[in-house]
C-alpha cells in the first residue's frame, strides 16, 4: 500500500510540476501498473474477507468489537485523535496534501460539509464497511450466495441459509447442483444424463434401461434362444404377469408343492435320482458348492405338506409317451396326481418315447412284426402327435393353476446294437434310430413353451458340453457317479447332476419371481419380427426357430396354388417367413397341426412368394438342402374354403453332418 501511496503522490508531483518529458513519464507509467496491480491485490484480498465474514453467518445485530489496533496498524489506546495522520504524517489540521488535515473535504480542499459522495477515504466504492472495519450491513437485500453446500439468500441485511445442496456443491450463485458429473438415470420412459451439473434428458418411447432408451418393446412375447451358457428361456415381466394368471385359476394349490410329470428320466422306480436326493428324507450328500443361493428353494419346498421331493409320481413312469397321461386304462395318470397333491407347479420332460410312437421311420412302410402286418407312420406322425399331447398337458396343468416348467430331451445315442430302447416293431432294416431327431422334438418343446410365455431348461445344450454328451452307456439315459446333487464342477460333468442342477435352479427362479418379487425382469432381446404377410413376413432370423401361430386369424390369402410344387388346392388364409441364407444349409422344417380338424400345409418357396416360385411341399415335414439364397416359407390352410384354418407350430432346424435324410438338394 506504501508503493501505491507513493506512486499518485509522484504523479501528483509530475503533473503540479509539468514534468512530462519522456524519461519520467515512463517512470510514472511503470508505478500507475504496479498501483493498479496492487489494487487488484485488495480486491481479492477485500473477496476473501469477506468469504471468511460470509463462512461466520453473522446475525444483523452483530458487529465486530474494537481490536485496539489502528487502521495504520499502530496500537489503539482508544484516546482521541492522536494527531498522526494515517499515512503516518503529523496531523496538523491543515488541507490533506500531505500534511495535517484542516477540515477539508478529501481532495485537498476544504470540507463545506455537503453530502457524501459515496467515494470512501482510500477512493473506493462505497462497500458498508466503516474505517474500523465494523459491518454497517452484511449484504444487499434479495441477493443470492452458494456457501458450504448451502444456498443463502439476504434477508434483513442477513445472509441466511434456504436450501441445501445436498453435497453435491453449487452450480452457481443461484442454484444447486441437480446431480453428479456422469451419473445417469431412467424413469418414467426418459434416459437422463448428468453434465455439468445438471440433468440433460432424453425422451424414450419404448422406454428405457439403466441409462439408454429402449430399441426393442418390452410388452411383447420373447424369442426364446437358449445354449450351453444361457441354459433357461427369460422370466420377464410378462412370463411373471403370465404365471400370476395361471396361479389365480386355483388360489387353494400349495405354493411349496410341485410334481413331476414324465417318462424314466422323472421316475422314482426307475432310478429315482430326479431331485431325490433334496428330499429331507434322504441321506444323499448335497453339496452347493458355489451355487448357495439355491438354498433357500431346497428349505422352502421341503416345507411343503407333501415331500414333492421323495413323491413316487402317477405322472412320471418309465418308457411312457405323452399320451400315456390321458389312459383312462391307468386311471388318468395326470389327473391323479394333480387331484392328490394340488401343487403349485409341475416339472415337464417328455417326449424321448413319444418319437418311438412313429415306429422309428422317416417314410411310412409296411412290415411285418411277430406275424402281424402293420404300417409304421413315421416321425412326422409322432412329431405332430407330440405337440398335440403336449398341448393337451399343458392346458390340463394351466387349468388347475399349475404353471409348467418345460424341460426339453437329452441327446440319445442310439444304434442297432441297443434296439431295447428304441422300441416298437421297426426293424433295424427299416429303422432309422432317433438320435438325429432329437433337434425337431426339442423344437417342438421349447416353441410351446414360447408361444405359452413358459419357463424352458435347455437341457440339451448343457447335456452337449458334458463328457460323452452326459449320457450312460445305455445311450439313452443320463450319465451319474455319486450323489445326484453334487454341484461342484466335477459333479457337474454328469448328466443327472445337470438336469438336478438345472431343473432346481429353474424352479428357484420361478418361485422366487411370483412369490417373492426376486428376478423376473429379464428384458426382451429377441422379439419376434414381421407380421406374417406377403409385404412384411416373419423374420427367421436364428435357428432353431419355432412359432405358433392360427392361420383361422389370417387375412392373408394371397396364394391359392402352388403350380410349381402342386395343384393342390390352398384357399385357406396363409403366414408367410422369410429366411436369408448365406451359406449352403441342410434343414429340417415342419408344419404341425394343433388338433385333428385343423389341415395346413408347409412351402419353400425360392427368391418371392409366387405360385410358380415352389421347390418343395408338404402336408407336414420338408427335409433337404438349401443352396445360399433367400427363400419364403408358407403355412398354408389345405381345401377350397377356410374350414381347416386353425392353430399350428411351425419349427426349422438344422440337421446333424450325419444325417443323410438331409442330403438331398431342394
Amino acid at each position: 500500500m506504501s508503493l501505491a501511496i507513493d506512486s499518485l503522490k509522484a504523479m501528483g508531483e509530475a503533473l503540479k510540476d509539468g514534468k512530462y518529458h519522456q524519461g519520467k513519464w515512463v517512470v510514472m507509467m511503470r508505478k500507475c501498473s504496479l498501483l493498479y496491480f496492487y489494487i487488484i491485490c485488495l480486491f481479492v484480498m477485500v473477496s476473501c474477507a469477506e468469504d471468511r465474514f460470509v463462512s461466520l453467518i453473522p446475525t444483523q445485530d452483530e458487529h465486530e468489537g474494537d481490536d485496539g489496533v489502528s487502521d495504520d496498524g499502530s496500537p489503539d489506546d482508544g484516546s482521541s485523535d492522536d494527531g498522526v495522520s494515517d499515512d503516518g504524517s503529523s496531523d496538523d489540521g491543515g488541507p490533506d496534501d500531505g500534511g495535517p488535515d484542516d477540515g477539508g473535504p478529501d481532495d485537498g480542499g476544504p470540507d463545506d460539509g455537503g453530502p457524501e459522495d459515496g467515494v470512501s477515504d482510500d477512493g473506493g466504492p462505497e462497500d458498508g464497511v466503516s474505517e474500523d472495519g465494523d459491518a454497517d450491513k452484511v449484504c444487499a437485500p434479495g441477493a443470492t450466495l452458494c456457501f458450504d453446500d448451502y444456498m443463502h439468500v439476504c434477508a434483513d441485511n442477513v445472509w441466511k441459509a434456504t436450501e441445501s445442496c445436498l453435497g453435491l456443491g453449487c452450480l452457481d450463485d443461484v442454484s444447486c447442483r441437480a446431480c453428479q458429473e456422469g451419473m445417469k438415470k431412467c424413469e418414467n420412459r426418459v434416459a437422463s444424463v448428468c453434465t455439468e451439473g445438471t440433468w440433460h434428458t432424453v425422451e424414450c418411447p419404448l422406454g428405457c434401461y439403466q441409462d439408454a432408451c429402449e430399441t426393442v418393446d418390452q410388452d411383447q412375447p420373447s424369442r426364446y434362444e437358449t445354449d450351453a451358457t444361457n441354459m433357461f428361456s427369460p422370466i420377464t415381466p410378462r412370463v411373471v404377469q403370465r404365471m400370476r394368471d395361471i396361479a389365480s385359476k386355483n388360489p387353494s394349490a400349495n405354493s411349496n408343492v410341485f410334481m413331476k410329470v414324465g417318462d424314466s428320466h422323472y421316475a422314482k422306480a426307475f432310478d429315482g435320482r430326479f431331485m431325490l436326493c433334496f428330499s429331507r428324507d434322504n441321506a444323499n450328500v448335497v453339496t452347493l458348492d458355489g451355487h448357495t443361493e439355491l438354498q433357500d428353494t431346497i428349505d422352502y419346498f421341503q416345507s411343503g405338506s407333501i415331500d414333492s421331493y421323495n413323491r413316487d409320481s402317477l405322472a412320471a413312469v418309465g418308457g411312457t409317451a405323452t399320451n400315456y397321461l390321458f389312459l383312462s386304462s391307468k386311471s388318468y395318470p395326470l389327473q391323479s396326481e394333480i387331484e392328490a397333491i394340488q401343487p403349485r407347479f409341475a416339472f415337464f420332460d417328455h417326449g424321448t418315447n413319444d418319437m418311438g410312437n412313429g415306429s422309428y421311420t422317416h417314410a411310412p412302410v409296411t412290415y411285418t412284426y411277430n406275424g402281424t402286418t402293420a404300417t409304421a407312420q413315421g416321425y412326422s406322425w409322432s412329431l405332430q402327435d407330440y405337440y398335440r399331447q403336449l398341448n393337451k398337458a399343458m392346458d390340463r396343468m394351466e387349468a388347475s393353476g399349475i404353471i409348467p416348467m418345460i424341460t426339453s430331451i437329452v441327446p440319445r445315442h442310439d444304434t442297432p446294437s441297443n434296439i431295447n430302447y428304441i422300441g416298437g416293431p421297426a426293424v433295424s432294416s427299416t429303422s432309422d434310430y432317433p438320435t438325429h431327431m432329437v433337434t425337431a422334438f426339442n423344437a417342438v418343446a421349447r416353441g410351446n413353451a414360447e408361444a405359452r410365455e413358459l419357463p424352458f431348461f435347455d437341457a440339451w445344450a448343457a447335456f452337449k458340453t458334458l463328457p460323452d454328451e452326459g449320457i450312460s452307456s445305455d445311450k439313452v439315459h443320463a450319465s451319474y457317479k455319486g450323489s445326484p446333487c453334487n454341484f461342484t464342477s466335477d459333479g457337474l460333468k454328469y448328466g443327472v447332476n445337470m438336469r438336478n442342477y438345472g431343473s432346481l435352479t429353474m424352479l428357484d427362479k420361478v418361485w422366487k419371481a411370483l412369490y417373492q418379487g426376486k428376478g423376473g425382469q429379464d428384458r426382451v432381446l429377441l422379439p419376434f419380427e414381421g407380421s406374417g404377410s406377403q409385404t412384411d413376413p416373419f423374420v427367421i432370423s436364428s435357428l432353431p426357430y419355432s412359432h405358433v401361430a392360427d392361420t383361422s386369424q389370417s387375412t392373408n390369402n394371397v396364394l391359392q396354388v402352388y403350380r410349381s410344387c402342386s395343384t393342390v388346392n390352398e384357399k385357406g388364409a396363409e403366414y408367410y417367413y422369410k429366411l436369408v441364407l448365406t451359406e449352403k444349409r441342410r434343414l429340417r422344417m415342419f408344419a404341425l397341426s394343433a388338433a385333428t380338424n385343423i389341415d395346413v400345409d408347409i412351402h419353400v418357396l425360392r427368391d418371392a412368394i409366387r405360385e410358380d416360385a415352389c421347390i418343395s411341399r408338404s402336408d407336414i415335414m420338408i427335409q433337404g438342402t438349401l443352396n445360399k439364397g433367400v427363400y419364403y416359407i408358407s403355412v398354408d390352410t389345405y381345401g377350397t374354403d377356410t374350414s381347416n384354418a386353425g392353430k399350428y407350430l411351425l419349427g426349422i432346424v438344422e440337421c446333424d453332418a450325419d444325417d443323410h435324410n438331409c442330403d438331398t438338394l431342394l
